[in-house]
């Protein structure tokens, strides 16, 4: 979808124009968006199975350093050693690929998903629907009706669809971003060590979305380049 504007009195995304196509009511001259949506699959997707692994490992990594910590406060170093060469670390292991295990049984079960994005020149708006949905979808997303409920008053709610999520960030909180273009991804991180956000983009849309960020969102210098010596004029 090509830039667009939002009518607030229609609640809809319309085209460039000074005045809405529908309701004849004046557009806003800073209120050009640039919109797009997604099919997405979340089981599918590497990136929430890498949402999923960020919590899993950490909580892995924790637990054993922490029973190991333990052992050889109370045991010393020769029980630390012996509970190296013990079933700990298979345990460890196993707890793992259950999580695994979990975490796809969960991502399965969330089924697809639309999700509906938009850039101002505020930050990124990101709207996810679900059409159709049943209770399980909403528990494997942690989600109650009533969490539902809270969101019906949102300007982009839809009734031919139930809006389950809504993202924003805006620009000048955003510290970095990344694209992979051969996944058509944007990702979005804050600070700039953390993800907090990936952007699913058509391929047709890919070069609007980079230009769009390139113009609001200030990349971080790259370090460890040295600088080009000076070379001195001969006399």
């Amino acid at each position: 979808m090509p830039l667009v504007q939002y009518c607030k009195k229609c609640r809809r995304e319309v085209p460039l124009s000074e005045h809405c196509a529908h309701c004849g009511g004046r557009l806003g001259r800073n209120s050009e968006t640039l919109a797009f949506d997604v099919i997405h699959v979340p089981v599918k997707d590497w990136f929430c199975w890498n949402s999923w692994l960020r919590i899993a490992l950490p909580a892995a990594v924790l637990v054993a350093a922490g029973v190991f910590a333990a052992e050889y406060a109370f045991g010393g170093a020769a029980a630390a050693l012996a509970l190296l060469g013990s079933s700990f670390l298979p345990i460890i292991l196993a707890l793992l690929v259950a999580a695994l295990v979990v975490g796809w049984v969960a991502l399965g079960l969330q089924g697809g998903e639309r999700i509906h994005y938009a850039m101002d020149k505020l930050g990124l708006h990101a709207w996810t629907y679900l059409e159709n949905y049943s209770p399980v979808q909403l528990k494997a997303r942690l989600l109650t009706p009533d969490m539902l409920t809270q969101l019906e008053g949102d300007e982009r709610a839809l009734l031919d669809m139930t809006l389950i999520r809504h993202q924003f960030i805006a620009w000048k909180d955003v510290r970095r971003t990344h694209f992979w273009k051969e996944n058509g991804v944007l990702l979005i991180y804050r600070p700039s060590w953390w993800q907090v956000m990936a952007v699913r983009c058509p391929v047709e849309e890919l070069s609007n979305v980079q230009a769009m960020v390139n113009a609001h969102v200030k990349q971080p210098a790259k370090h460890g380049k040295k600088p080009t010596p000076k070379r001195k004029k001969k006399t």
